[in-house]
């Protein structure tokens, strides 16, 4: 599941800005959110978003106009085709609209 960038008015942040912002509102919301890193393996996601109750979310995260990696594309659809949710994330505000989204679901509330 991407949240779709429109790329038009939107600020060009760096991809590490939108990471660190996401860290922080996942957080502080019960959240662990988690860097992934695995030897000779590319293409998985950025991070990893458990929530409360065994919610188990992966995210990448790009800047703006950054694209999805072939590989990057083929894991996100085999993690898909497993049943996780995959988040493709570009601004501060589609972060928002995560968190929001994660509230909707019963995850967090307000």
């Amino acid at each position: 599941m991407s949240i779709r960038c429109s790329a038009a008015g939107a600020d060009v942040v760096q991809e590490i800005t939108v990471e660190d912002y996401l860290v922080k509102e996942t957080e502080s919301r019960g959240a662990l959110c988690e860097k992934i890193k695995v030897p000779r393996y590319c293409g998985m996601p950025d991070r990893t978003a458990s929530w409360p109750g065994g919610v188990l979310h992966f995210i990448e995260t790009k800047t703006v106009g950054g694209k999805l990696s072939v590989r990057q594309k083929r894991d996100h659809a085999k993690r898909r085709a497993l049943g996780f949710r995959v988040f493709v994330i570009w601004t501060k505000e589609q972060v928002d609209a995560y968190i929001y989204r994660c509230a909707g679901w019963g995850l967090w509330h307000y």
